[in-house]
């Protein structure tokens, strides 16, 4: 496994269809991270910060289109396992023991090779809980090889 360190251009779009006007939200970061891969499964870890609070991102990605992304806080852990095109179970945890239960749908997953080293994944996906629709999220990363 040979880490490649990655600058990253990435946006991220929630549409929350209860909130007034949609609400459609947007958030655009640059970030830094690597990039590897394993056999067939590729990986993209990053750190990312949303309201203050910073957490690392890795994103797994294997031949099937099984998508894993992770995002560990300081003191906590989500991980959002997804299989394309097929509903999964997702346990958010909100206290030490306890944890909300969602219902995950990966919509998309999508690899651009873009001009100048440039390449661009974008992942969409919805959350429900209870048979309604909690959002729907959209994240492009795009990235690029750092060279030393």
């Amino acid at each position: 496994m040979n880490k490649q360190p990655i600058e990253i251009k990435a946006s991220s779009e929630i549409i929350n269809p209860k909130a007034e006007g949609g609400g459609q939200e947007t958030f655009n970061w640059e970030s830094s991270g690597h990039y590897f891969q394993v056999g067939e499964t590729h990986y993209i870890t990053y750190q990312e910060e949303w309201e203050g609070q910073k957490s690392q991102v890795r994103i797994k990605l294997n031949a099937n289109k099984d998508l894993t992304i992770q995002r560990q806080f300081d003191q906590s852990k989500i991980i959002m396992p997804f299989s394309y095109q097929t509903p999964t179970l997702i346990y958010y945890p909100i206290f030490q023991d306890q944890a909300l239960e969602f219902e995950g749908f990966l919509k998309t997953v999508d690899y651009e090779e873009l001009a100048s080293d440039w390449q661009a994944l974008t992942i969409a996906y919805q959350l429900s809980q209870d048979d309604h629709v909690l959002g729907h999220y959209k994240i492009r990363l795009q990235y690029r090889p750092i060279m030393r």
